[in-house]
């Protein structure tokens, strides 16, 4: 995950919060995406998945030839309900807490005579940033069939997130970010899939406001990373970047 601006900060003393965390109230990727994945058994992908299925079927002789259509779809269905597990990521928390806690202008807040543990402190958002993140969760179904055990090809399912955030504040404690707030954002974002060695194709892909418009509280907060950590991160994001370049030209 990375960012690609900064933000100007004003710092100020606030009130510490509350010992507790609202992780079921916040919103996630799953969310964002849900309504949308729900319709992608009539899309292109879905339909060489299970072509694929099928003659994994016929190949391992575990079906019928006339076996119910209907089994396809449900193993997808499982699939994709599923995948939504798996992309429970907390934006304020996962997301955007994460993004900002790498900013380097926060490396004052790790001194803890500065900036005492005891005491909330408030830095104020004033620019527009833009936030960019991937993930790629993956796993291999297994499924009961006329009474066998079957372990299907693995899915992958890389994601690509862009959330446009404008104006906010962040309250640090400890050397942590433990609650924020946001103007107002927007996300854009895509889901693709991946089957086997040969299927490869986009499920979903969505823009649109996100609310975010109440103050996020993390119980556990969000460490600001030191400015190792940052370099580390920078350095793997480099490595990474290089590489899809390499795959792309090759």
């Amino acid at each position: 995950m990375d960012t690609i601006q900064q933000p100007t900060a004003n710092t100020s003393t606030m009130q510490p919060i509350a010992d507790h965390d609202q992780a079921s109230a916040r919103p996630t990727i799953a969310d964002f995406f849900r309504s949308s994945l729900s319709t992608v058994t009539n899309d292109e992908t879905f339909k060489q998945i299970k072509a694929s299925l099928q003659q994994e079927a016929k190949t391992v002789k575990i079906l019928p030839d006339n076996f119910n259509d209907e089994f396809y779809e449900k193993v997808f269905l499982f699939v994709l309900k599923k995948l939504d597990e798996l992309i429970a990521i907390d934006v304020p928390k996962d997301i955007l807490a994460e993004a900002w806690s790498k900013y380097n202008h926060l490396q004052e807040y790790l001194d803890s005579e500065k900036y005492p543990p005891e005491k909330l402190f408030k830095v104020v958002l004033m620019l527009e940033q833009t936030i960019k993140a991937e993930y790629e969760p993956s796993f291999k179904p297994v499924v009961d069939v006329l009474g066998k055990t079957i372990e299907l090809e693995g899915f992958k399912f890389p994601i690509n997130l862009e959330i446009v955030v404008k104006a906010g504040e962040i309250g640090i404690q400890g050397g942590k970010i433990v609650n924020l707030s946001v103007g107002s954002c927007s996300i854009k974002g895509d889901i693709n899939c991946k089957y086997g060695e040969g299927i490869e194709g986009l499920l979903v892909q969505k823009e649109e406001p996100l609310e975010l418009n109440q103050v996020y509280s993390f119980k556990d907060g969000v460490p600001i990373k030191t400015l190792e950590e940052i370099t580390k991160s920078l350095q793997f994001w480099k490595q990474k970047t290089e590489i899809k370049a390499g795959e792309s030209t090759a």
